[in-house]
């Protein structure tokens, strides 16, 4: 009869048999008592938790613990670093080093180049009013060439 139900559904089920209970009363009552126990059982183990961590960071022993894996693992990131730049050098691959060095040259060599074409602009420009003066002096002296013919 009961092969599907809990030890504690079990137990509460034969009490409620020995009383005078409609089925939808024991079904309510055993959810509610079911919930009661899980929030009382979640509360106590939050309660230890909270207690063993208190614990644990208070241990002295637990702190040095602690510092002592940052400090392993921040010297194996720094080896697995190295090593990994050493074995790219030596399979002649390039690092994000080499490439962001390389994009920097990129930038500067474009900086260079516009500077450049804006210096040309500029002498053009001067080379083209220096032509047409040279025309305006040469139409004057044309002009006075054939005014004293």
């Amino acid at each position: 009869m009961y092969s599907n139900l809990t030890c504690f559904d079990t137990i509460i089920m034969q009490y409620f048999n020995s009383k005078n209970v409609s089925r939808i009363e024991k079904r309510s009552t055993i959810m509610s008592m079911k919930k009661q126990i899980l929030d009382d059982i979640l509360q106590m183990s939050s309660y230890r938790a909270s207690d063993m961590f208190a614990a644990v960071c208070n241990n002295e022993r637990f702190i040095q613990a602690v510092q002592k894996m940052l400090v392993a693992s921040l010297e194996f990131k720094d080896l697995l670093h190295s090593t990994m730049k050493t074995a790219l050098e030596q399979l002649n691959i390039a690092s994000r080093e080499d490439i962001e060095k390389i994009s920097n040259n990129q930038f500067s060599v474009e900086d260079r180049l516009l500077a450049i074409e804006e210096t040309l602009e500029r002498i053009e420009a001067k080379l083209d009013l220096v032509n047409q003066s040279e025309k305006v002096v040469k139409k004057s002296k044309k002009t006075k060439a054939e005014k004293n013919s």
